[in-house]
């Protein structure tokens, strides 16, 4: 079995929380996933779905009806997203000159050993992150090519032998988002993950104000002039 791998970053060298996303799926689906992507983007007017852009009603339509083609085919097209979350305050992370970038790298390596370790044994990968510069793609399409190589004993020593390897990752090519499609929505639940876990506090203010807005009248309502005043507009629709 084919595979595709889709991968996107969100505050890989800022802020103290950082994030990686995986979007896979068989390669099968790969036509029908991405016109069904471009359908929903297009059809409302969005050249490109970004999260940072996720500020207005137009963005969070686009966001709730891409939400809903995922949920309502996960089995259908078999669907994966794995999503990996990092601290920079965490003693493992919090280190005197930190390099961000090589630090991504063995992010994304973990998460991808994960993501490939979740399909079976001997699938073909094709991974697709979003362009990213000072990455080296090369030594890292050589390191997950090894995942689940055995060491056999070889003239009095152990030597990996990619003959037994689990998988086989066939390409590893860095791509555009608004050319690969599914590296949207790899995007998307990147950006999703920092938020939840940076504004926790503010979805609570967002859910508390949607409950007292329903239990209104609309004179109430009316009088209300400040009830979204602690949330920016950008807040309001992503904690939707």
């Amino acid at each position: 079995m084919e595979y595709l791998a889709f991968t996107d970053e969100s505050s890989v060298t800022e802020g103290r929380f950082r994030s990686l996303s995986t979007f896979t799926f068989p390669f099968k689906y790969y036509t029908e996933i991405s016109n069904a992507i471009f359908d929903i983007i297009q059809g409302l007017g969005i050249k490109e779905f970004k999260w940072n852009k996720l500020k207005n009603g137009r963005y969070y339509n686009c966001a709730k009806e891409l939400l809903n083609f995922l949920f309502a085919n996960i089995y259908r097209y078999d669907i994966r997203m794995d999503i990996m979350i990092w601290d920079i305050y965490d003693t493992r992370h919090n280190i005197m000159g930190r390099d961000d970038l090589r630090n991504y790298e063995r992010m994304f390596f973990h998460l991808l050993k994960y993501s490939i370790e979740q399909r079976p044994k001997h699938s073909i990968w094709h991974i697709r992150p979003d362009v990213m510069g000072g990455i080296d793609w090369d030594t890292l399409h050589d390191y997950l090519s090894n995942i689940g190589g055995k060491y056999v004993y070889q003239m009095d020593m152990f030597i990996k032998s990619l003959r037994d390897s689990n998988h086989t990752v066939k390409s590893l090519d860095p791509s555009k988002s608004h050319e690969e499609l599914p590296i949207q929505i790899a995007d998307f639940f990147s950006g999703l993950s920092i938020f939840s876990r940076e504004h926790y506090s503010k979805y609570l203010i967002w859910q508390e104000r949607s409950a007292q807005m329903e239990q209104m009248t609309i004179l109430e309502f009316k009088g209300q002039t400040n009830i979204d005043k602690p949330l920016s507009n950008s807040e309001r629709y992503r904690s939707k």
